[in-house]
């Protein structure tokens, strides 16, 4: 289907010229013929789609279709999705005639609804191996990496320090929950508390107020049990109340498993900034919960609010100073002036693909790669399918049998698994080292595996332990247990080896909590074994400029009216301030710059930003957070980055043109100026949804800019769902996005159908999705879970500068 099909216009007579509001009536009914006829185009090239997709998953084909090429109009694609037909009924010029509401049937998701770039060497972190090269029979060594490097994060210094006398700032905000979470000190403390005048309870953390989290105390006995405890004070500060302090203890010196509670010390970037962040590492020795209590208590209410703090069992009282990360050369860092790794060395590795590649350049030594992928035979077919878009085409031709779309992805992410692990094999051998990849299940087989490399190459000498990529069907929290549990496991399995280095990586995306876990197993296995070097590290690139979790780097976008002049027609109560709708296109993007599969989530509006004088703002991310940072350092909007959640089913119904834009600015609560009306008609407002058409950037005329998204649609999309969302015209501001998916950057080559569905609306405010389709008939933007907040009726006027009329 061509991407701008030519639309004929109805035969039937305009309105006569002399007739009330013919301008209006006029540009609707061509509106709406168009649209039809853009719609039936589009219909029917998505059920020959279906008709083609269908006979290919059942079987019924003889010969091997083509599946369609996606459409590649704007820059930077992603993997396009698809949409249920939309149907329109045929449009009439009578006044206010309702086009019946045709639901068409859902088309399924394509396969390669996210995509995967084509594989090529890492740029820097060692997350995952090395891809193969595709041509020839051996693989060549993966890309050079001008200056790679890591940052060493040094263990933070410790000052002993006397309590000031003034409590913790924000402990007197409101109620604090004291969450005691097995440590069998909830109710002791929050009587502590309560007797010093603070108004502390015994809760689960949930509600609104402060909270005191006791978790860490509960002396975990196995690894395991730590990283559990970690995972759900992560997501207690996540979904817990707002205002207050947030106060973690923790012991973590306490046996046999404390050290693995350090990451309890990464929370406080899980918070949303308007909160008091503090982490206690109290030694219990042999105190007892009153005692316990009294010295948490008094910490609290006498300690002044130092972010960390370590209470000794002797009554001794530090001070954290964090220390700045350094940066370091890789393999510099181990091959120094007395190299600990050589030709003898035996090294256990996993998901360290560039680092080891680069150690086996510099010196020779031996390699025992553990993995959780078996290196199977791949399907004969696919030798030249070098993506996961072209190889799932192929399973859905037929290639290696069809198993449904999420079998094919599932066959088709460890297909492309093995051939990174083939080549990061063959690329470390061909720079000199000796190989074995162990594929094993359960502590019991990874034991016995190491059992016959130690009969063949000797005891390990050196543990290498990176960050595992996360799989798309996995969460983010879930990704992050399962790399500490893995680094647990490979400790217990190398624990009577004479190891004498240890080196622990943190990628970019990893949050940081894990950052903090493995900073304090690190110093917990150096004092375990002080003649090893143990290091810490999170790996970076000089040429990618990308940094671990600890150490965000920020990305600055100088905003003002002479640069982007739409800035000054988002005013409302009549204040220029910066659209949510621009902060999620830009924190987007930085996210999809550090790792193409993932998306936005999370997205929340902490305070406006004033775009009055111009300022230069700041995307910063850390971890999985993405904070958007005014020009006096204030954190405005935040969000996370994540695996995309389920596809997404659209049934747009009705005529997205049954009103034109012009009602939509004239008659409601809105507060867009000329620039910003990119509201170009709606349907019938259902109860629900609603149906539009929205314009991008190009077609209101905005001068050429650098902006990665469409970000005059993305807006558009935003007041369609405001538009709903309003309810007999109550005025409401946007203040969250659940999941942010931008599937085409780059500017729409031309009127997007806008679709807002699955709705809800209470006193409070709404909730509801919306979508974007391209003229090319494919999906590019998806918002959902937006939420609106309702402004009380007698609020400041929302008003908009410079009423414009349609022609």
């Amino acid at each position: 289907m061509p991407s701008s099909p030519h639309l004929p216009l109805s035969d039937s007579p305009p309105p006569a010229a002399d007739a009330p509001g013919w301008e209006v009536l006029e540009l609707a009914r061509r509106s709406a013929e168009a649209h039809a006829t853009f719609q039936r185009l589009m219909t029917e090239a998505h059920l020959e789609y279906l008709r083609v997709t269908e006979t290919i998953l059942t079987g019924r084909l003889a010969t091997t279709p083509t599946l369609p090429a996606p459409h590649t109009t704007a820059p930077h694609t992603t993997a396009p999705h698809t949409i249920a037909p939309h149907t329109t009924a045929p449009h009439t010029t009578a006044p206010h005639a309702t086009a019946p509401h045709i639901a068409a049937p859902a088309v399924p998701a394509q396969p390669d609804r996210q995509g995967s770039p084509a594989a090529g060497p890492p740029a820097g972190p060692p997350a995952g191996p090395v891809p193969k090269p595709q041509d020839g029979d051996t693989a060549a060594a993966p890309e050079e990496v001008p200056g790679a490097g890591v940052l060493v994060r040094p263990a933070p210094s410790w000052v002993e320090t006397a309590q000031c006398g003034r409590p913790l700032p924000g402990l007197d905000a409101g109620r604090v929950h004291v969450v005691d979470g097995g440590s069998g000190l909830g109710a002791a403390v929050a009587a502590e508390l309560s007797e010093r005048g603070v108004a502390a309870t015994v809760a689960d953390g949930r509600g609104p107020g402060g909270v005191v989290l006791l978790a860490g105390m509960a002396g975990p006995a196995t690894p395991e049990d730590a990283i559990d405890t970690q995972l759900a004070g992560l997501r207690l500060a996540r979904e817990g109340g707002r205002r207050g302090v947030f106060v973690v203890v923790a012991d973590t010196v306490a046996r046999p498993a404390g050290a693995w509670l350090g990451g309890l010390s990464g929370l406080a970037t899980a918070d949303d900034g308007e909160r008091t962040p503090v982490y206690v590492e109290c030694e219990r020795g042999d105190r007892g919960p009153a005692a316990l209590a009294g010295v948490i208590a008094d910490e609290l209410t006498r300690g002044g609010g130092a972010q960390r703090v370590r209470l000794a069992a002797d009554g001794t009282r530090s001070v954290g100073r964090p220390a700045e990360p350094e940066p370091s050369a890789w393999p510099g860092i181990l091959l120094g002036s007395e190299p600990r790794i050589g030709a003898d060395s035996v090294l256990l590795a996993r998901d360290c693909g560039m680092a080891l590649v680069e150690l086996a350049r510099e010196t020779p030594c031996r390699l025992i790669l553990i993995g959780d992928t078996p290196l199977a035979d791949e399907p004969p077919g696919l030798a030249d399918a070098h993506d996961e878009r072209t190889i799932l085409r192929r399973f859905a031709a037929g290639t290696g049998g069809p198993d449904g779309l999420a079998g094919m992805r599932a066959r088709a992410r460890a297909l492309l698994a093995v051939r990174e692990i083939r080549a990061t094999i063959e690329a470390c051998e061909a720079a000199g080292a000796q190989v074995r990849y162990l594929c094993a299940d359960g502590a019991g087989a990874l034991s016995a595996e190491l059992d016959r490399a130690r009969a063949d190459w000797g005891p390990i000498t050196g543990l290498l332990y990176g960050p595992a990529p996360t799989p798309a069907a996995k969460s983010d929290d879930a990704a992050s247990g399962a790399q500490l549990t893995g680094l647990a496991a490979a400790l217990a399995a190398t624990a009577r080896d004479p190891l004498d280095t240890i080196v622990l990586f943190s990628g970019t995306t990893d949050h940081a909590v894990v950052g903090a876990a493995l900073d304090r197993v690190a110093e917990a296995e150096q004092q375990r074994r002080p003649g090893c070097l143990v290091r810490s590290l999170a790996w970076t690139s000089r040429r990618t400029g990308e940094a671990g979790p600890g150490h965000p780097r920020p990305g600055t976008v100088a905003v003002s009216a002479a640069r982007y002049p739409w800035i000054g027609d988002h005013r409302p109560q009549d204040i220029p301030i910066l659209p949510p709708a621009a902060g999620l296109g830009w924190m987007a993007a930085a996210v999809r710059e550090r790792e193409p599969g993932a998306v936005l989530t999370g997205f929340r509006v902490l305070r406006p930003v004033a775009t009055a004088e111009p300022q230069t703002i700041s995307i910063t991310l850390s971890g999985r957070e993405v904070s958007l940072i005014n020009g006096a350092g204030e954190p405005c909007f935040r969000a996370r980055s994540g695996a995309p959640g389920r596809d997404r089913e659209w049934r747009p119904t009705g005529d997205p043109a049954r009103f034109p834009g012009s009602s939509v600015y004239a008659g409601r609560p809105l507060f867009h100026g000329p620039l910003l009306r990119t509201v170009r008609s709606l349907g019938e407002i259902g109860p629900t949804g609603v149906v539009g058409t929205v314009l991008g950037a190009g077609a209101m005329g905005w001068a050429d800019d650098d902006l990665p998204v469409d970000l005059a649609a993305l807006d558009g999309a935003v007041q369609l769902g405001g538009v709903w969302a309003m309810d007999e015209h109550r005025p409401v501001l946007p203040m969250g996005v659940a999941e942010c998916r931008i599937h085409r950057w780059g500017r729409l080559p031309g009127p997007a159908l806008c679709v807002v569905a699955d709705g809800r609306r209470d006193k409070f405010g709404a909730h509801c999705d919306a979508a974007l389709v391209g003229p090319d008939g494919e999906l590019w933007m998806e918002l959902l879970g937006i939420e609106f907040i309702a402004l009380a009726a007698d609020a400041p006027a929302l008003t908009a500068p410079n009423p414009v009329s349609w022609t």
